[in-house]
């Protein structure tokens, strides 16, 4: 059990000099701190990317319906916009993971989001491969995972291909 490992943790640490510390202070989620060894093989392993905080909108009015198109691409267009805020200017998204799984009318408002904001060329257009990857499309049904599979391959692009990888 758990809290079998724990009494044994408490005596390993007593008797390994390399991990008592009087700045550390143990936590349910960090229960003993790293080794140097460990330390040293986190920095140095690669940088796979930034995870930016999320921005979240509704695509519902306040009475819980569902918006009109025109209404969803405007709201879309804004987080979107906000998002990008969030970014170094020379740091603009280069593709776009969505799922279009069960949400075909979503995908339909993104990219007319995309559509209304690419007004100078140099925004993202879903119906390009190399821009938009719909993950129901290409991978199939990967249910509540969806999102998690999404900022993997994300990654995956962004630390193979350079550039900004951007999810919806």
């Amino acid at each position: 059990s758990r809290e079998y490992w724990h009494r044994q943790l408490e005596r390993f640490i007593w008797d390994n000099p390399d991990y008592r510390s009087p700045d550390f202070h143990p936590s349910k989620w960090l229960p003993i701190r790293w080794a140097k060894h460990q330390v040293k093989e986190f920095e140095a392993a690669p940088l796979l990317g930034h995870l930016h905080r999320p921005i979240t909108i509704s695509l519902r009015n306040d009475e819980g319906v569902l918006l009109k198109p025109a209404q969803q691409a405007k709201r879309l267009a804004s987080a979107w916009t906000d998002a990008l805020e969030t970014l170094p200017t020379a740091a603009r998204p280069v593709r776009v993971f969505y799922d279009s799984t069960d949400n075909i009318n979503g995908v339909i408002a993104l990219t007319q989001a995309l559509n209304l904001l690419n007004t100078d060329d140099e925004g993202l257009d879903l119906n390009n491969v190399n821009e938009g990857y719909d993950i129901g499309r290409r991978l199939g049904q990967t249910g509540v995972s969806s999102p998690l599979v999404q900022i993997n391959l994300a990654t995956i692009a962004s630390y193979l291909d350079g550039g900004v990888s951007a999810v919806v």
